[in-house]
C-alpha cells in the first residue's frame, strides 16, 4: 500500500517535499490544494512529483475532508500555517510544515495541544540538518570525538533585497527570528544533541524603516 501524500500550498521550502517524492518507493502525491484563493499551483504542476492521477483542489479543507491522506505538507503564508497543521493533526494526518510553524504564542499553544492529542506526528522543514557539515558535526558529537559540547554558535543571514509586501507587517510576516534565525536555533540544538533550558533574544530594525514589521538584525 502506498503512502498517500497531500500538499497545501506551493511556496517556501516546498521543493524539499517535491524533490524527495520521486525517489521514494510506495509514496505518491495524490492531491494538492491552494494555500489561499490566489495561490498559483501552475508554477509547480510540471514537477515530476505530480502525476496524471494527482488531484487539485481550490480549498485545502475540501482536500483534507475528501482524500484519505497519510501525510500532508503545509506551505501557507506564515501566520496561516498553524491553522492547516491543526486541521490535519485533528484527522491524524502527519504534517510537514513550512517554518515558522506558528507566529504567535496563542497559535503555538493550540498547535502544541493538537500535536499532543493526535496520533500523527509533525515536523518542520529544517532542511539545513541535511547539510554535509551539520551531518558531520552531529556524527562527531555522537561518536564522542569532541566531548560534551560547551559552546556552539550559528549564524543565518540573507541579503534584504526587495521583499514582498507582507514583510512590512508583523501580523503577516511573523518576525525574522522565526523565519531566519530558527534554522540556526534548530541545527545547533540538533547537531549538539542538547535541549535549550533558557532563552533570551534581541532584535531590531536599523536600516529598513519602510519595513517596520521586519527586523534586519537579531540575536538569540
Amino acid at each position: 500500500m502506498s503512502l498517500r501524500v497531500g500538499m497545501i500550498g506551493s511556496t517556501g521550502h516546498i521543493k524539499y517535499v517535491m524533490d524527495g517524492l520521486p525517489g521514494l518507493e510506495d509514496v505518491e502525491l495524490v492531491a494538492a490544494a491552494k494555500a489561499i484563493p490566489e495561490d498559483d499551483l501552475k508554477s509547480v504542476r510540471n514537477h515530476e512529483a505530480f502525476t496524471d492521477q494527482t488531484r487539485f483542489y481550490e480549498d485545502w479543507r475540501a482536500m483534507l475532508g475528501e482524500e484519505k491522506l497519510d501525510i500532508v505538507s503545509v506551505c501557507r503564508p506564515y501566520p496561516m500555517n498553524a491553522e492547516a497543521s491543526i486541521a490535519a493533526l485533528e484527522q491524524n494526518i502527519h504534517v510537514v510544515s513550512e517554518k515558522p510553524v506558528a507566529t504567535s504564542l496563542d497559535s503555538l499553544a493550540k498547535l502544541e495541544e493538537a500535536v499532543q492529542n493526535s496520533k500523527a506526528r509533525m515536523t518542520a522543514m529544517f532542511g539545513m540538518r541535511y547539510n554535509p557539515a551539520f551531518q558531520a558535526t552531529k556524527k562527531a558529537v555522537e561518536a564522542g570525538m569532541i566531548g560534551t559540547p560547551a559552546l556552539a554558535t550559528g549564524q543565518k543571514s540573507y541579503k534584504f533585497g526587495k521583499r514582498p509586501e507582507f514583510f512590512r507587517n508583523r501580523e503577516t510576516y511573523g518576525g525574522s527570528i522565526l523565519w531566519v534565525a530558527v534554522h540556526a536555533i534548530d541545527y545547533v540544538r540538533w547537531a549538539a544533541g542538547v535541549e535549550y533550558t533558557q532563552v533570551a533574544a534581541l532584535q531590531s530594525n536599523l536600516t529598513k524603516p519602510d519595513y517596520p514589521g521586519c527586523e534586519d538584525n537579531g540575536g538569540v
